[in-house]
């Protein structure tokens, strides 16, 4: 069902699988949600693991499987979700959306409507302050990262690669394609397991 692996004594890693997938996932999600031990420090959710910190007075730093049962009791217990769900416009008129629409086969109308039918869901904040990683995407939308990443995408842009979905919360390099932007800004708030909707919206 999962696998424990120790990073260092007040740090292990539970996986529930390899592959990126929504299911695996949820699993992560769900024991993020529901673990709880006064001495752990801090949950930190992937596509496919959960990390675990914690003190060395927490059970697990003289026996890694001491949370076990409780890791077995959270996947089993019945979802009730507390996630927050966001509603995102966006202007579609992104550097790489008429490039995408000729590579996936697909009109900019298609395009947008299947980027926008989806709900997504926030697996992990992550490579930079509050970037989320969002599961979802239409499987016709599936496309490589570029070949060439770009040295600076703008804070905002809502880019997609390798079957993932993403929005940029500050300026940096990328290697995403970028179907549009968002004026969204609570990036701060976003916390994995929450859910996001985007919508055509122009953006001036």
């Amino acid at each position: 069902m999962f696998e424990v692996k120790e990073i260092n004594e007040t740090l292990i890693e539970y996986v529930f699988g390899s592959s990126i997938s929504i299911k695996t996932n949820q699993k992560a999600l769900q024991v993020y949600k529901y673990l709880k031990d006064e001495h752990i420090l801090d949950l930190v959710p992937t596509y496919t693991s959960l990390a675990v910190h914690f003190t060395s007075q927490c059970k697990l730093f003289s026996n890694i499987h001491a949370l076990d049962d409780e890791v077995r009791s959270c996947l089993e217990k019945e979802h009730i979700s507390d996630s927050k769900e966001y509603v995102v416009n966006v202007d579609y008129r992104g550097e790489d959306i008429e490039k995408l629409c000729k590579d996936l086969l697909l009109t900019k109308d298609e395009l947008i409507r299947l980027h926008t039918q989806a709900i997504y869901t926030v697996c992990m904040l992550g490579f930079q302050g509050y970037f989320p990683y969002l599961l979802g995407l239409d499987k016709r939308l599936n496309i490589s990262r570029r070949e060439s990443p770009r040295l600076k995408v703008k804070k905002g842009a809502v880019a997609i690669a390798t079957g993932q979905c993403g929005i940029y919360s500050k300026d940096s390099p990328g290697g995403w394609h970028i179907l549009g932007y968002t004026n969204f800004n609570n990036f701060a708030s976003l916390l994995p397991s929450d859910t996001i909707i985007f919508r055509e919206c122009h953006v001036d």
